[in-house]
């Protein structure tokens, strides 16, 4: 999977939208979507979502720290 790749599905991960990814990374949103589609397509993925839980479950990225309540 390219960096770029996996730079996205992280930002996703962290709950960025596809406008903040394209602002961040410097890319056209176009460019972005295009991104998020080649990878929902390698993933087998129907949603972002989708692709950033099956990237977690493949450790392709690791899951958002949830900081545990006192």
């Amino acid at each position: 999977m390219a960096r770029r790749e996996v730079e996205y599905l992280e930002r996703l991960a962290r709950g960025e939208t596809v406008q903040e990814i394209a602002r961040a990374c410097h890319y056209e949103e176009s460019g972005a979507r295009s991104i998020g589609e080649r990878l929902r397509k390698k993933l087998g993925a129907k949603t972002n979502t989708h692709a950033v839980v099956l990237a977690i479950q493949l450790r392709i990225v690791s899951g958002p720290s949830i900081p545990l309540r006192p």
